[in-house]
């Protein structure tokens, strides 16, 4: 771990110094034990000159001075989200970035951010424009989200003139409540991964850096920016100036992704009311047939039914019509010969006849069903005192014991039809 840490510290060392000299920029760091920020000073203070990551003399960046409008950004540029967001390395040095996260409430957060706010509180106070503690493509993110314009400053420990800055511009009340009302503010150490990062993709060469960013779609344009001494004044008329310039611009885009968004958003909500009524129509219309089908099953349900009533009475009318034509002619009256039946029927009616004491018991069926208008397919003939059910049809009168009278119930059985 400390063999890696040692080849960041070498890596930002030769990008920050431009001492190509692999041996060279060894010997400074060990002569400053390893510290970056002292290593760098002292190559400067001998003379070396201020060197980009390939070797190559930094030329003129943003204008150092002055208000917006002049130098290299007075003329908005737009660099590509593959430079701006993030997820490289710088040149292969610098290392990769810390980890992004998020706080506890949901906000974006790397601790190298907070890490590095915090060094600066203690050193300037906490009067300041609101620092973003998400890392530098989170604060880009943000700022398209809001359509906003972000300020951007990078921050170098042994520049000269970034004490005077921090103390008497950027750590004050009145920039804290200029900024804040128009801007969302992002600031980055470039001896860190990710404000060194940031001062390669803007070619900062001196400092202290500011840049005024704002987001279109997958680009980033780059508004203007300044390095260099920065007075208080001088520095609000800058912003003050990009503010009455670019704001417009940015409202617009604001204006018309609002306009786009609550299209979208009528859209969809007139895409869900007719999948709705679509819904409610479908499911209308389901019911409708399953209602349909009901009422069709139920009047099948009634003429089966009534079919079974009319093939059920032309049963009992065939059976009638047989059981008359097996029916003798009533006897006269002879005693010893015939046999007096009384017949109950379930209606309460009461039927009386004579038989023959050697007609069968069958004589007896034949008769009720010719003539009781039973509502029952099956029904027996049967005594209650003592219960004697008569089911042998072949018996005679006198064997069944129903000579020469006799009182006989006629009771309904639950039985499978006859024919």
């Amino acid at each position: 771990e400390e063999m890696a840490s040692r080849e960041e510290v070498l890596a930002n060392f030769q990008a920050l110094s431009g001492v190509e000299n692999l041996d060279t920029a060894i010997s400074l760091l060990e002569s400053c034990d390893w510290d970056l920020e002292r290593a760098v000073e002292m190559s400067s203070q001998g003379g070396s000159a201020a060197m980009d990551h390939d070797g190559e003399q930094r030329t003129g960046a943003a204008h150092s001075g002055g208000a917006a409008g002049g130098g290299w950004l007075s003329t908005a540029w737009r660099v590509g989200t593959s430079m701006l967001g993030w997820g490289w390395r710088a040149g292969g040095r610098g290392g990769e970035q810390s980890a992004r996260t998020t706080d506890s409430s949901g906000e974006p957060y790397s601790a190298e951010t907070a890490r590095f706010v915090s060094a600066l509180e203690k050193k300037y106070g906490e009067d300041h424009p609101t620092m973003l503690l998400g890392t530098y493509a989170q604060a880009v993110d943000q700022a398209k989200r809001e359509f906003k314009f972000l300020l951007v400053y990078l921050h170098a420990n042994v520049h000269e003139n970034t004490g005077p800055f921090c103390s008497e511009t950027l750590f004050t009340s009145t920039m804290k409540d200029f900024v804040d009302d128009s801007f969302l503010f992002w600031a980055g150490s470039i001896n860190q991964a990710d404000g060194f990062n940031v001062s390669n993709a803007l070619c900062a060469s001196s400092y202290p850096f500011l840049a005024v960013v704002a987001g279109n779609g997958s680009t980033m344009t780059v508004i203007d920016a300044h390095q260099g001494p920065f007075e208080r004044e001088e520095m609000m008329s800058w912003l003050t100036n990009i503010l009455q310039t670019h704001g417009p611009e940015l409202i617009a885009d604001r204006a018309e992704v609002q306009e786009r968004e609550a299209t979208r958003a009528l859209r969809a909500q007139q895409d869900l009311e007719f999948q709705e009524g679509l819904a409610a129509d479908r499911a209308r219309a389901r019911e409708q047939e399953e209602a349909e089908l009901a009422a069709r099953r139920e009047e099948e349900r009634l003429q089966r039914q009534e079919e079974e009533r009319e093939e059920k009475e032309a049963r009992r009318r065939r059976r009638r019509v047989e059981a008359a034509a097996n029916v003798k002619p009533e006897p006269p009256e002879e005693e010893g010969v015939t046999a007096i039946v009384a017949f109950r029927l379930p209606s309460g009616v009461r039927l009386q006849r004579r038989f023959r004491k050697t007609d069968q018991v069958q004589c007896l069926y034949d008769f009720v069903e010719a003539n009781g208008e039973l509502e029952h397919d099956v029904f027996h003939l049967a005594t209650h005192f003592p219960k004697t059910v008569f089911t042998d049809t072949s018996a005679t009168l006198e064997e069944a014991g129903l000579h020469p009278q006799a009182m006989l119930f006629v009771d309904s059985a639950d039985s499978d039809d006859e024919d």
